[in-house]
């Protein structure tokens, strides 16, 4: 089972079992294993991203977040490899959707929180 993960190709990976928003060790517990088999893909845990009862619920907003991290990633990159480039010495604070702010890390980590956060900015 180890060769077949390893050898598969992924952009990102999202994890959500039933009962993670009472308890999310086994979650934590999947994706630590994946992280040591996966290196350097993005591993999204349900508990972490949208700590809230329903599966589905959870299940659907782990998955989008998983689906727009690798392009948020290289995109927050870019962006913060450019205000360098600019000679601008700065930290990137990123607004969410509840009108606070992140930092870029944090938002490559959990990119789903970013959406819906043009309306608390207007």
């Amino acid at each position: 089972m180890t060769r077949l993960i390893a050898a598969g190709k992924y952009d990102a990976v999202a994890i959500c079992l039933l009962h993670a928003s009472a308890d999310d060790a086994h979650e934590r517990a999947v994706g630590k294993a994946l992280a040591a088999r996966l290196p350097g893909i993005p591993i999204s845990t349900s508990a972490e991203v949208a700590r809230e009862i329903g599966e589905y619920e959870r299940m659907s907003t782990v998955t989008a977040n998983a689906y727009v991290q690798p392009m948020v990633t290289r995109y927050l990159a870019s962006l913060v490899d450019r205000l360098a480039q600019l000679g601008l010495d700065a930290t990137l604070d990123i607004m969410v959707s509840n009108g606070g702010f992140t930092t870029g890390a944090l938002a490559s980590r959990v990119p789903i929180r970013l959406l819906e956060s043009g309306p608390p900015a207007a």
